[in-house]
């Protein structure tokens, strides 16, 4: 079946038709998509700024909050994203850290964080301590070069 040449023609009209309806559509969804989410108020959706001590970068993360799921029991967990310090706490919300890497990241996996009598306290592997110190003599021997000292720090163990 062929079509007749005035529906297959490209037009000057049809290419701004065609221009408006590909830059205005996938628009018109996204605000649609996120009036409709609101309008559900499930989720909550705020930014928490978290800064380690040993890194002169603030590091951002973001903090979902459930309205349908309210607990008032401890929750464990690691409540801060990069760096060597790891501080445990309630998380009684969901965080998510962004996927900068951050020197002294690769330490964290020696970390965890269980409830014990009541506190949320940090249990350490040895390996944690060896691991730091490796990273701060890294930071020391390649201060204003990142490659060095994130090179340096995949041969820390």
């Amino acid at each position: 079946m062929k079509l007749p040449t005035s529906l297959t023609t490209v037009t000057p009209l049809s290419k701004i038709l065609a221009l408006i309806i590909f830059v205005s559509l996938p628009l018109v969804c996204f605000i649609l998509g996120v009036n409709y989410g609101v309008s559900l108020g499930t989720f909550n959706i705020k930014y928490n700024t978290v800064s380690s001590t040993n890194s002169s970068f603030p590091t951002k993360g973001v903090v979902v909050t459930s309205s349908q799921s309210s607990t008032s029991s401890l929750i464990c967990g690691i409540t801060n994203c990069h760096g060597v310090d790891v501080t445990c706490g309630n998380v009684t919300e969901q965080f998510a850290c962004t996927a900068m890497y951050a020197l002294g990241d690769k330490c964290r996996q020696y970390v965890s964080c269980q409830t014990t009598n009541g506190t949320c306290e940090k249990v350490v592997d040895p390996r944690y301590t060896s691991c730091v110190s490796c990273v701060q003599k890294c930071n020391t021997n390649f201060p204003n070069d990142p490659v060095g000292a994130s090179s340096c720090e995949s041969r820390c163990q």
